[in-house]
């Protein structure tokens, strides 16, 4: 019983003894520091379009006019044009990319009825992306339908004659056949190649399963002195490759693809994109 005590007597003692060595400290103070990390911006590829209808009501005329011949007492019929008319804005379909990356929206119709037939204003709409343009501004354009042929069906209202549908694909531009031959002249017919805003896109069926287009220059179109060609290395397969500019003379030439792609009896689509002086690119897509 005692030397419990004792035992606490001497904790005791001890701490009290330890505190004799505790000072106050002078002020003082401490950095804080702190680093940013920015949070993470997801740069995937959201596509967004959206068509918009018209009515796609149509109104056939066959053009003949019956009128009354109070001499025969029948009504005599005279044959006139035909044709097909509709209200303001139902011929009209409208395409508009909200989406983060060029795209191409390529209209067909089909006909349910073999004797009418339609066409578009423009079937392949390209659009630019919507990126950096303000909400109720995203590229968008008007195309519109037009009908030919006769309705046979006399009772028709509102029949089914035919739809349309929009497919939705990579940006492909307007369509056209330019094309720089390597000799100062235009060739057409060689390649099928479109040229708008910067982008240049050419799409070709390959016979074998290698391609090799050795006269196929990637020219500024605004200067012919000047051609891009493959910054690193060659192409191996599917992707993009940086460009860089040199002087007409300098460097290798054309777009040589590989065996081991294995590209007999498909398209391949190369899509040059100029639009930004400081990183132009080279896409290399089988479709």
């Amino acid at each position: 019983m005692k030397k419990k005590i004792i035992a606490a007597t001497l904790a005791l003692t001890l701490s009290m003894s330890m505190g004799n060595f505790v000072y106050a400290a002078e002020d003082s103070s401490a950095d804080i520091k702190a680093t940013y990390q920015a949070g993470k911006e997801n740069t995937d590829t959201v596509y967004s379009v959206d068509v918009k209808w018209g009515s796609l009501e149509y109104t056939y005329s066959s053009g003949v006019t019956k009128s009354w011949d109070p001499t025969t007492l029948k009504y005599k019929e005279t044959s006139g044009t035909s044709s097909w008319t509709c209200q303001d804005g139902a011929d009209q379909i409208t395409v508009t990319n909200n989406s983060n990356a060029d795209i191409t929206a390529s209209l067909a119709y089909g006909k349910t009825d073999n004797n009418i037939t339609g066409t578009f204003t423009n079937s392949k709409i390209g659009l630019k992306s919507a990126e950096g343009t303000n909400v109720g501004e995203s590229p968008s354009e008007t195309t519109t339908l037009s009908l030919k042929g006769a309705l046979s069906d006399t009772t028709a209202e509102k029949k089914e004659i035919g739809n349309v549908t929009v497919t939705i694909s990579d940006y492909v531009g307007t369509s056209s056949n330019y094309k720089w031959d390597g000799n100062g002249n235009i060739s057409w017919g060689f390649l099928k190649t479109t040229l708008t805003d910067g982008v240049y896109t050419v799409e070709k069926e390959c016979p074998g399963n290698n391609y090799l287009a050795s006269i196929f220059y990637i020219y500024n179109k605004g200067n012919s002195q000047e051609k891009y060609v493959i910054k690193d290395g060659d192409i191996k397969a599917e992707g993009t490759y940086s460009l860089q500019k040199v002087t007409s003379g300098n460097g290798s030439y054309g777009v040589s693809l590989p065996s081991t792609m294995a590209l007999n009896g498909k398209t391949i689509r190369l899509t040059v994109d100029l639009r930004n002086e400081n990183n132009p690119t080279l896409t290399v897509k089988v479709i």
